[in-house]
C-alpha cells in the first residue's frame, strides 16, 4: 500500500505549509484523491533535489497566485523548471482591501468572494492541465491558497468542519516563520516590549482563525452553493465537472 505524505517536510527549504488535499472523507465514504492537488506556501528556495522529488511524486503543474511584486522578490523554484507547467495567476487586484492592522482576513476573503478576480482563469488552467498533480500556492499558503482550497473541497462535498480545519492548520505550520518575519520587521524599535506590542497588532494576520474562512464558506452557501458561485465567476459546467472528478 502506497504511503502518502499529508505535509511535505522538505529539509533545508523554508516552505513549511505544503500539503495534500487528499484524504478528506464525505458522509458517503468517498475520499478526496491523493496525488491530484497540493496546496503550498512560497517555493523560492527549493533545491533541484526537492523539485525532482516533487516531480517524482507526480507534480506536473504549478499555479502561483502571488502578485508580480511578490514573485519578483521571491521567484518560484518552478518558474522555468523542465517538466512542470508553471503559470502565475494573481488572485488579488487593486480593488481588494490592503491588509492592515484594521482589516481582518475575513473581510479580505469576502472582498475576494465579491470581486471573483481570476477564479475563472485558475479553474480553466486546472482543467487544461488535469493530468498529474496540480500545486497552487501563494506566500503563506493560507489566504489566497486557502480560498482556492476551500472552493475545491466544497466542490468535493467535504464537510464544513473539515474545510475549516484544513484552513486553520496553516497557523501551526507557519507559526515559527511568521514570528521570525514580524520580529525582523519591527527589530528597528530596539525594545523587546515595543516589538511584542507591534507584533500583537498583527496577530489576526499571522493566524488562520476558522471564523475567517467561514465567512467565505458561508457567503458561497448563501449564494446558492459552490457550483452556482463558480458559474457566476464565468466557469463552465464542463470545467466544473473536470475539476470535481479530479478532486474526488
Amino acid at each position: 500500500m502506497e504511503n502518502f505524505p499529508k505535509r511535505f517536510n522538505l529539509k533545508g527549504a523554508t516552505v513549511t505549509n505544503m500539503r495534500e488535499l487528499g484524504g478528506y472523507q464525505r458522509e458517503d465514504k468517498k475520499v478526496t484523491k491523493y496525488k491530484e492537488f497540493l496546496r503550498s506556501s512560497t517555493m523560492a528556495d527549493l533545491t533541484e533535489e526537492h523539485c525532482d522529488y516533487l516531480i517524482s511524486y507526480g507534480l506536473k503543474t504549478v499555479i502561483d497566485l502571488r502578485s508580480d511584486y511578490e514573485i519578483a522578490r521571491d521567484p518560484s523554484s518552478f518558474a522555468d523548471y523542465v517538466g512542470v507547467s508553471y503559470k502565475n495567476i494573481p488572485l488579488l487586484c487593486e480593488k481588494h482591501p490592503q491588509i492592515s492592522e484594521n482589516i481582518t482576513l475575513g473581510e479580505l476573503y469576502i472582498a475576494m468572494f465579491e470581486e471573483r478576480h481570476n477564479f475563472a482563469e485558475v479553474f480553466a488552467f486546472m482543467a487544461e492541465n488535469a493530468e498529474g498533480i496540480i500545486l497552487f500556492n501563494c506566500v503563506a499558503g493560507k489566504d489566497r491558497t486557502g480560498v482556492v482550497a476551500t472552493l475545491l473541497l466544497m466542490l468535493a462535498g467535504i464537510d464544513k468542519v473539515d474545510i475549516l480545519v484544513d484552513y486553520e492548520i496553516s497557523s501551526t505550520y507557519n507559526k515559527k516563520i511568521a514570528e521570525e518575519y514580524y520580529s525582523n520587521k519591527f527589530k528597528y524599535l530596539e525594545d523587546e516590549e515595543l516589538i511584542k506590542g507591534e507584533i500583537s497588532k498583527w496577530q489576526h494576520i499571522m493566524h488562520a482563525r476558522p471564523e475567517y474562512i467561514e465567512k467565505f464558506y458561508d457567503a458561497v452557501i448563501k449564494f446558492g452553493g459552490v457550483e452556482e458561485y463558480l458559474r457566476s465567476c464565468g466557469i463552465s459546467n464542463k470545467i466544473i465537472e473536470i475539476i470535481k472528478n479530479k478532486v474526488i
